[in-house]
């Protein structure tokens, strides 16, 4: 059963509904016993990794060029006529497995997870989910048309980055500009986008019996060992912790600079003032470099990078029209596919250890053999990403920069982690209230004004004076408020975490790597608690857990 599927969704990117029905229905007419229930899981495994694997590929497809119609077309004829019909289908198996009351070993957290997407699944909320692809699809289009003239070139947003950071004012000043002005110039197009997100998301919470969507996407991501309402203290205890300690970093910086008050171009330029060297000079220097790193990290590390090298699994370079900045699933072939604008920065280093990070977690996790298994809290998958920013810092630093500039990077990383924690807790906050005050969140401008008091009150040290207008429509530049609603607070939690590793790499190099690497191959297996204390660091996010970690920051900065 099920062993004639193909191996690889490359053979079934142009396959109709019906290819897949066969494999589906029979697994509906199987019995199940305890002697055929693991056979019967692998099957309907298989058929999850294949369908997952067909759509991510189509979906990648529309991210490489957001100009191509033929990849939209292929991508949307599946979303309208395959997709939606597995879903149903999906939840007939999902039914039928809990139905028959056998659990096998290491099924029992997958089992909770299916018992809360069967409570979830509404025939109903099909067509809605179908237009969240949809708003999703306009959105990237929208970011992936996002270029400027620049230097008398046409260049996508993201290669401001390095003029962001010069010691030039002026010219900082201008890149900052520039990149705002042009994403201002979709103002209209993303407030319509979002108001229809809006009212089609409370709809599916409504469909669903919730009383908002906060409550109910809770329960979509698995969310059953913490509250909104955690969430909600998390982001007041970054208040509380991280803005003191920002305002002493950019009171600090403000003096270096010699500025009278600090304007958001100030903020990426480095205290010295000066670049640091370019860390690569092609994508052949980059990804050889990227390589040596890693084995000079960690021989397994080492090699999983060298794998997706040799089987074309990245996707690096910065072009116009290109989604960037992700890790997407192959898993009928058990392997990750990565996707960055790597620009010749270490903000293009950074955001490529990032996504590494992520694809190295899901070539540890394949070792599981069900789908369901290796279904991992999105918390936990953060840590593995924004773990990977710290642990090799020291290897890549030496091939990547200079010896010598090891300390500088170490100092610009934590900086960023301050400034990740607020902006945050900022979109964070702004969902809380946007999903519990729908009719207010409809209007444009009570969002802007929403927007400004947040972004006033998590970063205060921003002199804002004249860019009002600029600055406003700000939360509808965020893909995690605009398409991925509620995936923020993971990055947080995981952030805390992942610098909780940090300091005990530093102590104790070997054993932390030994047990990050163990704890990455446990998939869903085991509770997000459980994850946190198998890495050996405690599931905690009060105010003093942050304040540890602010201390350490603060020490290492060595601000006075």
């Amino acid at each position: 059963m099920g062993n004639d599927l193909p191996q690889s969704a490359e053979d079934t990117l142009v396959w109709s509904w019906e290819h897949f029905a066969l494999y589906a229905e029979s697994l509906l007419k199987q019995n199940l016993t305890n002697s055929t229930i693991f056979a019967w899981l692998q099957s309907w495994s298989d058929l999850i990794d294949l369908i997952n694997e067909t759509s991510n590929r189509l979906w990648i497809s529309t991210t490489q060029d957001t100009a191509d119609e033929q990849a939209r077309a292929q991508y949307q004829h599946y979303l309208e006529n395959v997709k939606p019909r597995w879903q149903k289908v999906n939840d007939a198996l999902r039914r039928k497995f809990l139905a028959c009351g056998i659990v096998p070993d290491s099924m029992t957290l997958p089992v909770r997870k299916l018992r809360a997407d069967d409570a979830l699944f509404k025939d109903k909320n099909t067509p809605l989910l179908q237009i969240e692809d949809q708003i999703e699809g306009a959105y990237m289009r929208l970011l992936g048309a996002q270029t400027v003239e620049w230097a008398g070139e046409i260049i996508p947003l993201s290669r401001l980055s390095r003029d962001l950071q010069s010691a030039n004012r002026e010219l900082r000043e201008r890149a900052w500009r520039m990149k705002l002005t042009r994403q201002l110039a979709d103002r209209d197009a993303l407030t319509d986008l979002w108001q229809r997100a809006l009212h089609n998301r409370n709809q599916i919470a409504l469909n669903a019996g919730f009383s908002d969507y906060r409550a109910y996407i809770w329960q979509v991501k698995y969310r059953f060992d913490y509250t909104p309402d955690d969430a909600v203290r998390l982001c007041d205890n970054i208040q509380r912790v991280f803005v003191p300690l920002a305002e002493k970093i950019y009171a600090h910086k403000r003096a270096i600079l010699n500025v009278p008050d600090l304007r958001p171009w100030d903020l990426s330029v480095d205290n010295l003032q000066h670049a640091l060297p370019k860390p690569f000079e092609d994508m052949p220097d980059f990804i050889n470099k990227l390589s040596r790193g890693f084995h000079t990290f960690d021989v397994q590390f080492g090699e999983w990078f060298d794998l997706l090298r040799d089987e074309n699994l990245l996707d690096l370079n910065p072009r116009t029209n290109k989604i960037s900045d992700y890790m997407s699933e192959l898993r009928r072939i058990k392997r990750p596919f990565v996707s960055v604008n790597a620009t010749p920065t270490r903000g293009g280093v950074r955001k490529t250890l990032h996504e590494l990070g992520h694809a190295f977690h899901a070539l540890a996790y394949y070792q599981q053999p069900l789908f369901h298994q290796r279904e991992v809290p999105v918390e936990f998958k953060e840590i593995a990403a924004m773990s990977m920013e710290l642990l090799p810092l020291h290897a890549l630093t030496d091939i990547c920069f200079k010896a010598e500039d090891h300390d500088r990077i170490v100092s610009q990383q934590l900086l960023m982690m301050i400034d990740i924690w607020l902006i945050v807790a900022m979109v964070e906050r702004f969902q809380h209230w946007a999903y519990s005050h729908v009719d207010e969140a409809s209007d444009p401008k009570i969002c802007d004004a929403q927007w400004l008091a947040i972004e006033k009150r998590f970063r205060p040290y921003i002199n804002r004076d004249g860019l009002k207008n600029i600055l406003q429509s700000g939360w509808s530049r965020w893909e995690h408020i605009m398409i991925l609603p509620f995936y923020a607070i993971e990055y947080a939690m995981a952030q805390l975490g992942a610098l909780q590793l940090y300091q005990q790499y530093l102590a104790h190099p070997q054993q932390t790597l030994s047990a990050y690497k163990h704890v990455l191959s446990l998939g869903g297996t085991v509770t997000l608690p459980e994850l946190y204390a198998t890495a050996g660091i405690p599931f905690a996010f009060d105010q003093n857990a942050l304040e540890q970690s602010a201390s350490f920051i603060d020490g290492k900065l060595g601000i006075a």
